[in-house]
């Protein structure tokens, strides 16, 4: 079973009631655990202030508790101080890189995981400086 990393947008996507059809059969396949599924803690910090516009502040904690559970999405932790470094020298070489995106895709290619995302300006700038890399983009729906 492959392993994919998912970012603010996919999750935002899977609470969503109608995705883009490209975005419905990822979170089908995520669903059926065709995915080892995860993502990282900064994600989580991002999707907590996005839902913060939209939702009850008590509700936010819950809501994605419940999401990670029911998605089976585990959550990675990263604590290494060479992430952060690599990190700050991606951010450099691509500077439209969120410090988000650029932690996201440097522990995608420390752990062999694809990145699933919906930034589409993070897909050009890393695709531009690394053509082969393993980044899928779909079309971000709110």
């Amino acid at each position: 079973m492959s392993e994919i990393l998912i970012d603010t947008g996919i999750i935002l996507n899977l609470l969503t009631k109608n995705p883009p059809q490209k975005l419905k059969t990822l979170i089908k396949n995520i669903q059926d655990q065709r995915y080892k599924t995860a993502t990282i803690q900064p994600i989580i910090l991002e999707v907590s202030r996005w839902l913060i516009k939209s939702k009850k502040k008590l509700d936010i904690q819950e809501i994605i508790f419940s999401l990670l559970k029911s998605y089976n999405i585990e959550v990675y932790a990263i604590t290494e101080l060479s992430y952060f470094i690599s990190a700050g020298i991606l951010m450099h070489q691509i500077p439209q890189l969120s410090t988000v995106d650029a932690l996201l895709y440097i522990y995608g290619k420390e752990i062999g995981a694809s990145i699933h995302t919906t930034d589409k300006s993070m897909v050009e700038g890393i695709k531009e400086k690394f053509p082969k890399s393993k980044i899928q983009y779909y079309k971000y729906s709110k």
